[in-house]
């Protein structure tokens, strides 16, 4: 066992500026819907410990819809940190953070990112609503271990 590679990307058309209000204005729709479909397709289920996806109240859609914003402006902003680097490939921004790890998160930014990622298509909705895309090889998170690298 040693440590793994982690690498996440997001990305977004060159000549597209990613817009947390705009993210903002698709959350504010949300409706109990919505936050039914993020519950039971939401990897990180503990994000919102304490919320009933059989018994769902209005301050509950709250919580959800702040927290979705808050960490959609984290994103957004976290395109100029330090952690991330960025190249601009046949039309899009393509940006990566990430490093090794022996299981925490290699960066902060990194775990940001693969929360979006592990909300599946109300995460997805999210991700494009604030104006990122997937590049033409699709949202990958690459994992490479030790023992598949070659010698």
């Amino acid at each position: 066992m040693g440590a793994d590679l982690c690498i996440q990307i997001i990305a977004h058309r060159q000549g597209v500026k990613p817009s947390w209000e705009k993210a903002c204005e698709d959350i504010d729709t949300f409706g109990i819907k919505e936050v039914e479909t993020l519950l039971n397709e939401c990897e990180d289920d503990w994000w919102w410990e304490g919320i009933d996806v059989l018994d769902i109240h209005p301050e509950d859609i709250d919580r959800m819809k702040g927290d979705l914003k808050a960490l959609m402006k984290t994103i957004v902003e976290s395109l100029d940190d330090r952690d991330v680097a960025a190249i601009g490939v046949l039309g899009w921004w393509i940006y990566f953070t990430g490093g090794m790890t022996w299981g925490d998160d290699p960066t902060e930014n990194f775990g940001h990112w693969n929360r979006i990622w592990n909300m599946g298509s109300i995460g997805d909705r999210i991700y494009k609503a604030a104006g990122f895309d997937h590049p033409p090889v699709g949202p990958e998170q690459y994992i490479v271990q030790e023992e598949a690298l070659p010698l």
